[in-house]
C-alpha cells in the first residue's frame, strides 16, 4: 500500500517547505527520500503505542493550486501542514480555501504552524482569527507565548503528537511481545464471556467504521481523545491481562468500554 502523503505548504517567503520538513523529520534531507509526480518526497517514520507506519512528507508550493492535482495523487492526502507568518494578515484570505480543500477531501489531519500567534489583530494575525476553522485546521505555535497550565506546548513536540495520534491508512498494529503479563487464552474463556467479547467488539467495529462520521464535528484535541478512547476499549478486549491481577483487568476492560460507548 502506497504511504499516506502530508502535504507541507509554506506560506512564508522567508521559510521554506523542505526547512519544515528538515526540523520535523530531525536527519540529514537526502536520507529516506523517494520520488512522487517528478518531485522529491520525504519518508517519515511514526511509532506509538498501538501502530507504526511511514508518511511521506512531501513539499507543496504555496502557489500551484490543490484541485488541479491529479486524482490519483490527491487520494493519497491524507494530511495538511501549513506554515504561515502571522504578522502577514493576506494568509487569512487563503484560510478558507484550504479549510475547504481538506473538508471536500476528507482529510484527517490539518493543522496551522505558526512562531507564535498575536493578541491584537493590529500586529497580525491573532489566535481567535487563526482558529477560525478549527474543526479542520488545528494551531500549533512553535514558540508560544507563555503557555498556561495544561496547555499544548508547541514546537515540534507537538507535530509529532500530531501524526502519531492519526489514523493513517496504512497502519500496521504494533505487537503485544514486549508487554509484561499474558495473554488470556481463548481455551480459558467461559462461553459467556466469548460472548461477551464478541459483543463487545461487533460494537467496536460499528464505531471503527463510522469514526470519521462520529468526528467530523470535534476539534483536533477532541478527535484524539475519541480515538485514545477507542484504542483503549481494543486494547481491554484483546490486551495483556497482567498475571495477578487479572480480575481487576477484567473490571478495567468493563470500564473502559462503557466510558467509551
Amino acid at each position: 500500500m502506497p504511504e499516506p502523503i502530508v502535504l507541507v505548504i509554506s506560506e512564508c517567503n522567508q521559510t521554506d517547505s523542505c526547512k519544515i520538513i528538515n526540523d520535523i523529520r530531525n536527519c540529514p534531507p537526502e536520507d529516506n527520500v523517494c520520488e512522487i509526480n517528478g518531485k522529491t518526497g520525504y519518508k517519515h517514520s511514526i511509532s506509538s503505542k498501538y501502530y507504526q507506519t511511514d508518511v511521506v512528507l512531501y513539499p507543496f508550493p504555496a502557489s500551484d493550486v490543490l484541485s488541479e492535482c491529479n486524482e490519483n495523487f490527491l487520494e493519497l492526502i491524507e494530511g495538511v501542514l501549513i506554515y504561515f507568518n502571522p504578522s502577514n494578515r493576506e494568509f487569512l484570505d487563503k484560510l478558507e480555501s484550504y479549510a475547504n480543500f481538506i473538508d471536500e477531501r476528507g482529510i484527517e489531519l490539518g493543522i496551522l504552524l505558526c512562531e507564535r500567534v498575536f493578541d491584537d489583530s493590529k500586529d497580525g494575525v491573532t489566535y481567535k482569527e487563526a482558529k477560525k476553522f478549527s474543526r479542520l485546521l488545528d494551531l500549533i505555535e512553535l514558540n508560544p507565548d507563555n503557555p498556561a497550565d495544561g496547555e499544548p506546548q508547541g514546537g515540534y513536540d507537538e507535530v509529532h503528537v500530531a501524526l502519531r495520534n492519526t489514523i493513517w491508512s496504512n497502519i500496521s498494529m504494533s505487537g503485544d511481545e514486549n508487554k509484561s503479563g499474558t495473554v488470556k487464552k481463548s481455551s480459558d474463556l467461559s462461553e459467556k464471556e466469548i460472548e461477551d467479547k464478541l459483543a463487545d467488539f461487533e460494537k467496536l467495529l460499528t464505531q471503527a467504521v463510522n469514526f470519521r462520521s462520529n468526528t467530523a464535528d470535534l476539534g483536533r484535541n477532541e478527535r484524539l481523545l475519541y480515538a485514545q478512547q477507542f484504542a483503549d476499549a481494543f486494547e481491554s478486549i484483546f490486551g495483556v491481562e497482567s498475571d495477578e491481577d487479572g480480575d481487576d483487568d477484567e473490571d478495567a476492560s468493563a470500564s473502559s468500554y462503557q466510558k467509551f460507548e
